[in-house]
């Protein structure tokens, strides 16, 4: 029997990374279509659009999006005097060997942000949008690597307190295709079930510069699980990856949308 250290880490993995090895390619170049029609790929989102978020109903939309990417690659470390391939962030702490390469997968994680206004019985309310996209990568010896799929997709709000900020992700996002186009489109059957997860903190720059990043130490998983039963579970990443910066996301740009 797997011991809970484990088996929450495979919880983990599964909640936030794709899996597989999944060797066709698939048709999504997310890079360019961030940059060229952002709108269209986002159209269907709270906010984006004049959707309603949470009954309520969308005054002013979004006009820009902030992007910042968390980059994993395949790369060999020793441990426990073993040489074991494994996923790394690329700012992570952790040493790896030199005298091993290793191309096989690699991840990139965005997440979006966004703001608009609602109006909560006829008062302006802003909110705070995060969208949560995993792709997988396989590494070519020669040429860029080619994207293989997505991982889950989540949609989720910003909260903020006095002393704390964290993210709130509790709706599940499908990628679909109208001819050779993606886009984003919320599951309104998949709200508030096994998928609110917390992430914390979620320390973003009011103005993001370059150097920007925000770095996630903990994840909890609301609702009912395997390990806890109806006891939420909590993930302390660096515990789990000893990695103090196993989910650190770095900004790479803000994308102005059409009016």
């Amino acid at each position: 029997m797997l011991n809970c250290k484990v088996y929450s880490t495979i919880i983990f993995c599964s909640l936030l990374a794709v899996t597989g090895c999944i060797e066709s390619k698939y048709p999504l170049d997310i890079k360019p279509t961030l940059n060229e029609r952002a709108n269209s790929f986002l159209n269907r989102l709270p906010g984006i659009n004049k959707n309603g978020y949470s009954k309520m109903p969308v005054i002013t939309k979004a006009k820009t999006v902030e992007v910042y990417i968390a980059s994993f690659k395949e790369s060999s470390i020793e441990k426990d005097n073993l040489l074991e391939i494994t996923e790394l962030n690329s700012n992570s702490t952790h040493p790896v060997t030199l005298y091993r390469e290793v191309d096989g997968f690699s991840q990139d994680i965005y997440m979006l942000k966004y703001q608009f206004t609602c109006s909560e019985h006829g008062t302006p309310t802003p909110v705070t949008a995060i969208v949560f996209l995993p792709l997988r990568y396989r590494q070519q010896k020669s040429g860029p690597p080619y994207c293989t799929g997505p991982g889950p997709v989540y949609w989720g709000v910003l909260n903020e307190t006095d002393e704390y900020k964290y993210i709130s992700f509790d709706s599940v996002v499908h990628i679909k295709a109208k001819g050779n186009k993606q886009y984003l489109k919320m599951d309104r059957h998949k709200k508030n079930e096994l998928f609110n997860l917390l992430f914390m903190p979620a320390n973003f720059a009011e103005v993001p510069e370059k150097s920007s990043a925000v770095n996630f130490t903990k994840i909890v998983r609301m609702g009912n699980n395997r390990i806890g039963g109806t006891k939420p579970i909590v993930f302390n990443v660096p515990q789990i990856f000893k990695d103090s910066n196993a989910l650190q996301f770095n900004y790479y740009k803000t994308i102005i949308l059409n009016p």
